[in-house]
């Protein structure tokens, strides 16, 4: 079938800001703060585009911030969003902390590029992430190379899961277990203070 064009989306995620969000058989209730959004993990398709684009005119209408769990080609899928003008501060990119994400080097380059670089699966160890440890070393990183104020932690826990197993791992986790592992790495206090509190708090603020 014919993807929805960009427009489309723009008009649906407009309104679940301005109207409030649709919950089947209520209608309308509670506006929305954040466009978000998941890209096709073998690859963006030509709906991605539109929703990405969607998602970019939602934010540059409403003055909200863009989310996406990014697919194949993290830093390709960012330049979609950019080309409609969003800035990249606006944006934050979900799943950098996927092996094939860092290998690649897209963490650095979207945060290079001004985007926020969310690590959204703290406390998961598996093959296709990394581990805490892996983490922090790469959260140091971003510190040493001036990008402090564009990482962002997540647990990625779920309220309901639909088609996956469930992680019901407490956002507890990164205040507990995975700040000390910062500091063990160099991170100094001000930095986790801003990674922790500022950043999102910044992001969210509408603008």
């Amino acid at each position: 079938p014919t993807p929805w064009p960009a427009e489309k989306f723009a008009g649906l995620f407009t309104k679940e800001i301005t109207e409030g969000m649709v919950v089947p058989r209520v209608e309308r209730r509670g506006p929305a703060g954040l466009v978000t959004i998941t890209v096709t993990r073998t690859g963006m398709t030509a709906t991605d585009e539109s929703l990405l684009r969607g998602a970019a005119r939602t934010a540059l209408a409403t003055g909200s911030p863009v989310s996406f769990r990014h697919g194949a080609d993290a830093v390709r899928e960012l330049d979609v969003v950019l080309d409609e003008r969003l800035p990249a501060d606006r944006v934050a990119v979900g799943g950098l902390d996927r092996r094939e994400a860092v290998a690649a080097g897209d963490t650095q380059r979207i945060a290079d590029r001004g985007a926020h670089v969310v690590l959204d699966h703290v406390g998961t160890e598996d093959d296709e992430h990394l581990t805490d440890a892996e983490r922090a070393a790469l959260v140091a990183d971003l510190v040493r190379a001036g990008h402090a104020g564009r990482i962002l932690l997540s647990v990625g826990a779920t309220g309901v899961a639909k088609g996956h197993p469930a992680n019901d791992l407490p956002y507890s986790h990164v205040l507990t277990a995975f700040v000390p592992l910062l500091k063990a790495h160099g991170v100094g206090g001000d930095d986790v203070r801003r990674i922790l509190q500022a950043n999102p708090r910044d992001l969210l603020a509408t603008r």
